[in-house]
Formats: C-alpha cells, structure tokens, sequence
C-alpha cells in the first residue's frame, strides 16, 4: 500500500499542537504562591485540545516548556485534596529538574514524596484555601531534610 503522506501530516501535526504557546485562555484562577511560584488552576481539556494532549493533573516549565517560567499548573477538575497533593508533586519535581535531576528521577522522587503526603492526609478533604498552604507546608518539611546536588 502507498503511503500517501497522512504519517507525516499526523506527525507534523502533533508537533504543531505541541509547539503552540499556551494563552491565558486556560487559566481559570490564580492560587496564590508557593514557594516563590504562581499556581493557576487551569482548564486541562483546553490544554490537552489546544495545546498538549499529554497534560494530565498538574505542571511546571521544566517539562511543560508552554508554561511560563515561574508558573505551576494545576487541573482545575482535582479535587481540593488531590490539587494539593499534585501541587506538592510539582514542586519537589521542579526543584529537582532544576537542581539537574531528569524528568525520570525528579518524578519517581516526586512520587515518593507524594505518597507520604497522602498517607499523611488520609481521606481528609481540605478546602480551597488550603490547597497553596498544605503543599507549601509539606514542600518545606521536604526541602528541610533534602540534600541538593
């Protein structure tokens, strides 16, 4: 069978869309900071069909290259409980990339990390204030005994 081009139009495509700057559009609300970072809640199924199908829950500028720099994402369908959990999960995977961790290491430490904050929380919900405090709290028990690079 011939090929008749659609590979290469699909492949150019999903680069297209990939590559396409994120706008304010998918910004739903600003959560205030943590740890020196804007936190947006955002409208991840715009995301996933304007700009990156592969967004799921939350990002940051070190692997999301659309987010802007000093800005973490987070899908506005979390629960107030899980946001902070992801939150905190984009953090300290953050910190590590940046520190020069690869993505693979920074998010399997990132998942530990998380996995203690969710024993720790149990099945209590929080509200919407305390999604930022919650994640910054726990980020910074995390930061006090982490040794950087």
């Amino acid at each position: 069978m011939k090929d008749t081009g659609q590979s290469k139009l699909r492949s150019n495509w999903a680069y297209t869309i990939r590559s396409k700057p994120a706008t304010a559009k998918v910004r739903i609300s600003g959560m205030g900071k943590a740890v020196g970072l804007a936190v947006y809640r955002v409208d991840a199924e715009k995301v996933r069909d304007e700009v990156d199908i592969d967004f799921t829950q939350g990002g940051h500028p070190a692997v999301y290259g659309y987010i802007p720099r000093g800005e973490v994402w987070i899908e506005s369908t979390l629960s107030n409980r899980e946001a902070a959990i992801v939150l905190l999960h984009e953090l300290v995977e953050y910190e590590l990339m940046r520190e020069g961790l690869s993505y693979s290491k920074a998010h399997d430490k990132a998942c530990a990390v998380e996995h203690r904050l969710r024993q720790t929380l149990g099945h209590e919900s929080l509200t919407a204030n305390d999604i930022v405090k919650v994640a910054a709290l726990a980020y910074s028990c995390w930061a006090s005994t982490h040794t950087k690079r």
